[in-house]
């Protein structure tokens, strides 16, 4: 074998190398971002995007494309989860059951909230909680004084260095004091305080349930058996979402889950909350309607509703283009000079040309997304369904295009 050869072998030994490593990083990461971020659907969309775009490939420089899927999951990744500190107890906190670790009745912090309970209940009803005989009522004045007294709402990533979705322990719930007595935490912190007191109380028949974006108590009475339907529907949902805003939206669950337990509803077969889970119809209902009138940013309030429109239409418009260009970029890395004189228009007005059109190919997606999304919103037509199948679709078609000759980009 001669030194040429001996060299080309080596190169192909270490293209090989290079994929294997890619390959098993990929996976990694992406079964961390499905365990951590199951119920947000652009995750497991996500996966579409990646076969279609490992699809799309050549496989010339396979190896190279490939570790460049890798770094835009990498880059996911680290977006969604940018504080390393809570990497590990996250993921064991989402690990089959573990959840049911998360309910702790028998916290030493409860017996003093318990102090305060009472006393409030007395000053508002003047008798005590031990001389209320509804059960509905039971529970609900609870959840009421844990919300508006004990709690302030606050999302994961003021709280925890950035982290989009952090599911916290009684002890992380309580460190979150501030020097007025409130104790700060979103929709999950809530719910498992709430857990947790409800059954130190003794309302043992007490769970969790989650839903798309949200965690909410479920409370039966301890004669119900909430494993058959009869006994589901007649539950108590409390602290419920604005994503659970349909009628009877409050019997949806994914899955029940208590300090002894966890189990899937017998209401809600499996493959409907997948189906559901992967579309993710309610991100586009609220956070990316939000978005597009400028709610997000509290636009409205300050310069109106249409200017609002107007502004951030420009500023996700500019945004569709970057995104352009950062997936030319992406086709470009790791190819031969030879292959990137051939792919790469030298005029750069055409290359330009080619960023103005797929940019408004890719706006025109997001907006129709989202007039679907607003449909919804004023009507009972579910379309939002089809929004990340519509979206994941145009830029897998976006990446195919460009990893053709013919499209010169």
């Amino acid at each position: 074998m001669t030194f040429k050869q001996d060299k080309k072998t080596s190169k192909e030994e270490t293209k090989k190398i290079i994929y294997i490593i890619s390959w098993i990083l990929l996976l990694i990461l992406n079964i961390f971002l499905l365990i951590d971020f199951y119920i947000v659907g652009t995750i497991i969309g996500f996966w579409v995007f990646f076969i279609f775009s490992v699809g799309s490939l050549r496989r010339q420089d396979f190896h190279m494309r490939f570790l460049k899927i890798q770094i835009i999951v990498l880059f996911l990744f680290i977006l969604l989860n940018p504080n390393p500190v809570y990497w590990s107890e996250q993921i064991s906190r989402r690990w089959m059951d573990n959840r049911t670790k998360l309910i702790e009745p028998n916290h030493s912090y409860l017996p003093n909230v318990n102090n305060s309970f009472q006393s409030w209940f007395s000053d508002q009803n003047g008798y005590d909680f031990k001389d209320e005989t509804n059960f509905e009522t039971q529970v609900r004045t609870i959840d009421e004084y844990i919300r508006n007294e004990i709690f302030i709402y606050t999302l994961d990533p003021g709280n925890y260095g950035g982290y989009m979705d952090h599911i916290p322990s009684m002890n992380q719930i309580i460190a979150s004091k501030d020097g007025e007595g409130y104790l700060h935490d979103d929709c999950d912190g809530i719910s498992i305080f709430t857990a947790s007191f409800l059954i130190y109380l003794g309302f043992n028949n007490t769970y969790i349930s989650e839903v798309t974006y949200h965690y909410h108590v479920m409370v039966f009475e301890e004669d119900i058996d909430p494993k058959t339907e009869e006994g589901y529907l007649s539950g108590i949902s409390l602290y419920r979402g604005r994503v659970m805003a349909p009628p009877k939206s409050d019997k949806v669950s994914y899955y029940l889950f208590n300090q002894t337990e966890m189990f899937i509803p017998p209401t809600r077969p499996l493959y409907l909350s997948i189906l559901e889970i992967t579309c993710g119809g309610s991100m586009w209902m609220y956070d990316v309607t939000e978005l597009f009138n400028g709610k997000l940013f509290g636009l409205p309030p300050l310069i109106g509703i249409i200017p609002s429109y107007i502004v951030m239409g420009i500023l996700i418009y500019a945004i569709s283009l970057l995104a352009v260009k950062g997936l030319m970029i992406f086709v470009e890395i790791g190819i031969t000079q030879r292959k990137r004189a051939e792919i790469i228009p030298r005029n750069k007005l055409k290359r330009k040309k080619n960023i103005f059109i797929i940019g408004t190919i890719l706006f025109s997606t997001l907006f129709l997304c989202n007039i679907f999304s607003n449909m919804q919103l004023s009507s009972t037509i579910s379309l939002t369904l089809i929004n990340n199948p519509i979206l994941i679709s145009m830029l897998s078609l976006i990446l195919y295009r460009m990893n053709k000759k013919n499209l010169e980009c």
